[in-house]
């Protein structure tokens, strides 16, 4: 268990089904709050308002972590395969819908 302050282990699978339906930028937006998400290969990488850019671990085919901050993400993939919502979890819930 981390202690308050540190980032939890978390185990990286390595791979995510999600690279291909997020292979061009997927913004997904909160008020005054933006998540960029772009593939590059069958890498994920995340750029939120005001922040620099990360390198997302999958956790599970949708779900992913961050390394140097405790926060997940989890995409909610639709029955065509396409991805217009996502959840971020850092220090509570925060829902964001794919507006590109």
């Amino acid at each position: 268990m981390a202690k308050a302050g540190e980032v939890p282990y978390r185990r990286a699978t390595g791979s995510s089904d999600l690279a291909a339906p997020l292979a061009t930028d997927a913004v997904f937006l909160k008020p005054s709050f933006t998540l960029i998400i772009h593939a590059e290969g069958s890498k994920l990488f995340s750029k939120a308002t005001r922040q620099a850019e990360v390198e997302l671990s999958a956790e599970s085919p949708d779900k992913f972590f961050l390394k140097i901050v405790d926060a997940r993400i989890g995409f909610y993939p639709e029955a065509d395969g396409s991805v217009k919502r996502m959840k971020l979890f850092q220090g509570g819930e925060m829902e964001g819908k794919r507006i590109k």
